[in-house]
Parts: structure tokens; C-alpha cells; sequence
């Protein structure tokens, strides 16, 4: 059996050390934020580019469906609820190459139809520039950091006080390293991507167009006569303020209004909704969970991984090596070849094992939680739960679970779902209770629906609804809620 320890190389105390852990925190962190499909592309390609590493044939002792105590991901959990259900959970890791890919032609775990976000788009755009690898982690975070709508809210400093203190990267950014590669990213497409606030977003988007009068009058008018969320463009009056304070003609105003109402305000719309169908993609759900007669909840994490080892070869020469002082310049040289590519193969081979059991450690804690929801599907049995909430479960840190949260989908008995839509702040009712925030969004959008079109609520109106179904929901929140539904203000929604 000495073929299926993979780490059985005469090496316990060398991957031990700070730079092996370090090797291996480090590349962590890109694995937990790919997809499987993504990560199954990874290893194929260390597989290709690594001698050491290779597959084993017969699948007993398999490293990515046994934790570090070598007992199967099986654990028999009730839901993280104060309800009384009896309901249990059975949590397993199944490896997709013992599964064969015909048993189940109908499920949804091999084709599933998903958007290509604008993450996605924005990371392929960087990957054209020139950028070293500090500057690719420091990407990645930044275009985290964006809004849906394209925005970059988060400070150059907080962004770089998140990557050296909570990656786990071991690497110190500061704040001047986050802002030249978010310029890099303010000048991709969409146009206004990366923007601080609309009138930013504005100016972004004008100076991609032609050097003409209008479009530098209008860029005047932004830059020198409005605020950063642009109020002076939504008053009645604004033609004639503007021309009396700049001395322009009404028409040279009018013309310049005219460039600015078609610029798009909300750039990273475009990656959502009927806009992006011509942009979709197959994927697979990174889990399936399953739902029998009893109210049991199986979870599964799909995966084409191989066991993966050490190749007898290199162990063979590691074992030698240690043992013989190299006689020659060229052993020498080969005796650090093989050392190289053996560590990188176990560190690759723990990377591979940690990233299956925090991602199903992941998935089990938020299953748990979200009990009433899976079987049901409804918004109204989701239950307010934060990235805190899942990273107490599971002893991780919150990066660590918003990482393994990231672009991954869960294939439910009733629809795929985004692991980042399981996610919901807590909103206080009126008799005292808490629910989720998504069964409030669920709520604003029937109120919604079912409103007289020839006379829209506003806002105020709208939080008055939903006092009277029990949410204590403010104006504000009510605005920001609705932009998030991405339903239009009163005005927009009035129909003659």
C-alpha cells in the first residue's frame, strides 16, 4: 500500500515547514474561488506540467472524499434551527468519476444554463494586460469589491488592508498598489466600470467618446457643476441654470444633456437580465442536494477529481537523494529538479484536500441552516444568515467562506441557486421576530407587481405596504431594495 499515501516520500518533516505551508496557503485561495469545472481544468494542467504528479488507478484511500483522519465527508446533522424538526440531514462528498456519467441523463448537474458574470468578463480583460502576480491577486479582489451596477465603493485601503491581513496569502499590499491596478480596470469595458459614484461614472464613459464641443461641454458640466451623484441633472430647471451660470445658449446646453442621458449609469446592469442571454454558458452545479420522501437533505460534491499521488518514480529518487550526496554538477542539478517538482506536487496534492473539505464543510453549515428553505424553495422559509454565521460553523474565516461561496452553484430539487443567494441579513418585524431580508425583497416585489400601473406607489408608499404585512422597513431601504430587484422608481413604472 505504499503507492497510495501520496505524501509517503521521506519528507513528513519538510512539508511541515513555514514556506510549504506557505505554498500551499497560497494557491488555496485562487482554488476555493474556482468552480469544479474550473478546478478540474486546473488539475488536468498540473497534471500535464508536472512529472511528479500523477493519478492513481484504483480509487481505495481516496484524499479527496476523506478528511485528514481518513473517514468519509458522512455525517448525519439536524438543521441549525429552534424548530422542532425531525427532520435529519445525511452530508456526503461523492466524487464524480465514480459515478457513471449516464446514470442520471435527466438531472441538472450536467447542463445547467448560467449568465457569464461581469467578474468573469472583467478577470478575462485583465488577463490580456501585463500583470505580475501580486498584481493578479490584487485584481482579483478589486473586481470583488465591485457592486452589481459596476461601482467601486470600497477604499484602495481597505482593499489593501483585506488582502494582507485576511487572505491568508501572506503577502503585505498597500494602498498604492490597489489604485494603479484599479486604474487598470477602470479602463476596460463596460465603459464606467470602476467608477467612485455616478458623476465619476459619466466622465469615465465621456472620455471614451470623440473629442468634439458638445462631449467636452458636457464633461464641464459634470466635472465643474454637479455633485458626485449628479443632482443638478434631475432638476425641471436645469437647462436654464445651466446656460445662465455658463453662458451658453440653451440649445449648446440641451445638445450636451442630450450625450449625457445616454450614457449608462449603471454599467454593470449589462450582465444581467434578457441584455446578457446572448452570453450564456453550459455549467455544472458545484453540489447537488437531494430531498427523499422523508424531508432527508443529501449533499454532494460534484467533481471530476482524480486521487491523486507522488509518482513512484520521483519517490524512488527523493528517497535516493536524501540518502546520497549528489557526485556530479548534473545530479546535483536533477537532485534539485526532483526536489522542486515533488514539493510542488504535494502541495498541490493538500491543496486539492483542503479545498474539498472546506468547501463541503461550507456547503453542510449552510445547509444546515437553511433547512426550510431547501425543501420548500421559498423565500419566506429563508433564514437571515451572514458569512460570520457559517465561518462560527466551520472554525474558517469569513474571506475563507466568501471564497468558497464565490461563483459556486447548488443544484436544488426545485431550481439552481447561487451558494451567495443562501445568504441574508436579519430584519427585524413587527411583532419582534426576525426574517430574512430576501423574504422582505419577495414581498416588495408582489407589492409591486400587483399595484395599479396607472399610478405607482412611491417609495414612502411602498414601506407603508409592507409596515402593514409586518416589515418595519424604511424609505431608504425601500429604495435600495428596489434597485437591487432592479424595479424602476414610480415614474418609470407609470404606464398611460
Amino acid at each position: 500500500m505504499g503507492k497510495k499515501t501520496g505524501l509517503a516520500i521521506g519528507t513528513e518533516t519538510a512539508i511541515k515547514t513555514k514556506p510549504w505551508l506557505t505554498a500551499v496557503q497560497r494557491e488555496l485561495g485562487p482554488a476555493l474561488e474556482s468552480n469544479n469545472n474550473e478546478f478540474d481544468e486546473k488539475v488536468r494542467q498540473e497534471l500535464d506540467d508536472n512529472p511528479a504528479l500523477e493519478k492513481v488507478e484504483d480509487n481505495d484511500n481516496d484524499i479527496n472524499t476523506k478528511d485528514e483522519d481518513g473517514r468519509d465527508f458522512t455525517d448525519d446533522i439536524r438543521p441549525n434551527s429552534d424548530d422542532d424538526d425531525d427532520a435529519a440531514y445525511r452530508s456526503r462528498q461523492r466524487n464524480a468519476r465514480n459515478d457513471s456519467p449516464d446514470d442520471d441523463d435527466d438531472s441538472p448537474r450536467h447542463e445547467v444554463v448560467a449568465e457569464k458574470s461581469l467578474a468573469d468578463d472583467l478577470m478575462e480583460q485583465m488577463g490580456e494586460q501585463r500583470l505580475t502576480d501580486r498584481q493578479r491577486v490584487i485584481a482579483q479582489y478589486v473586481i470583488g469589491s465591485l457592486t452589481d451596477d459596476g461601482y467601486l465603493k470600497t477604499s484602495s485601503m481597505d482593499i489593501a488592508d483585506d488582502i494582507t491581513f485576511n487572505s491568508g496569502l501572506d503577502i503585505e499590499v498597500d494602498d498604492d498598489e490597489v489604485e494603479a491596478v484599479t486604474q487598470m480596470l477602470r479602463r476596460l469595458d463596460p465603459p464606467g466600470i470602476g467608477a467612485r459614484d455616478l458623476r465619476d461614472c459619466l466622465l469615465l464613459q465621456l472620455r471614451r467618446l470623440p473629442r468634439l464641443p458638445a462631449v467636452g461641454f458636457a464633461a464641464y458640466i459634470l466635472e465643474n457643476m454637479c455633485d458626485g451623484q449628479c443632482s443638478l441633472l434631475a432638476k425641471p430647471d436645469r437647462v436654464s441654470r445651466i446656460a445662465k451660470i455658463t453662458g451658453r445658449s440653451a440649445a449648446d446646453v440641451e445638445q450636451a444633456m442630450g450625450i449625457i442621458t445616454k450614457l449608462n449609469p449603471k454599467p454593470g446592469n449589462a450582465y444581467g437580465g434578457s441584455a446578457s442571454e446572448a452570453r450564456q454558458q453550459q455549467i455544472s452545479p458545484d453540489f447537488i442536494v437531494e430531498v427523499d420522501d422523508h424531508d432527508k437533505v443529501t449533499i454532494t460534491l460534484t467533481n471530476s477529481i482524480p486521487e491523486l499521488q507522488v509518482s513512484e518514480s520521483y519517490q524512488s529518487s527523493a528517497d535516493y537523494f536524501k540518502g546520497h550526496k549528489p557526485r556530479s554538477a548534473q545530479e546535483a542539478d536533477e537532485a534539485k529538479l526532483v526536489k522542486q517538482q515533488s514539493m510542488r506536487a504535494m502541495t498541490f496534492i493538500e491543496v486539492v484536500k483542503r479545498r474539498q473539505h472546506t468547501l463541503f464543510n461550507v456547503m453542510r453549515s449552510i445547509a444546515s441552516r437553511q433547512h426550510s428553505y431547501i425543501l420548500s424553495g421559498d423565500y419566506a422559509d429563508l433564514r437571515p444568515m451572514t458569512l460570520k454565521d457559517v465561518a462560527a460553523d466551520t472554525g474558517l474565516d469569513m474571506s475563507v467562506v466568501s471564497r468558497a461561496c464565490n461563483n459556486k452553484y447548488a443544484s436544488m430539487p426545485w431550481g439552481i441557486k447561487s451558494l451567495k443567494s443562501f445568504f441574508s441579513e436579519g430584519i427585524k418585524t413587527s411583532d419582534g421576530g426576525t426574517v430574512s431580508a430576501r423574504e422582505v425583497q419577495s414581498a416588495l416585489q408582489q407589492i409591486v407587481d400587483g399595484e395599479d400601473k396607472g399610478a405607482p406607489m412611491s417609495d414612502e408608499e411602498l414601506s407603508r405596504q409592507l409596515k402593514e404585512r409586518g416589515y418595519s422597513i424604511a424609505r431608504r431601504t425601500v429604495s435600495k431594495y428596489r434597485e437591487l430587484l432592479k424595479i424602476p422608481s414610480a415614474i418609470m413604472r407609470r404606464k398611460a
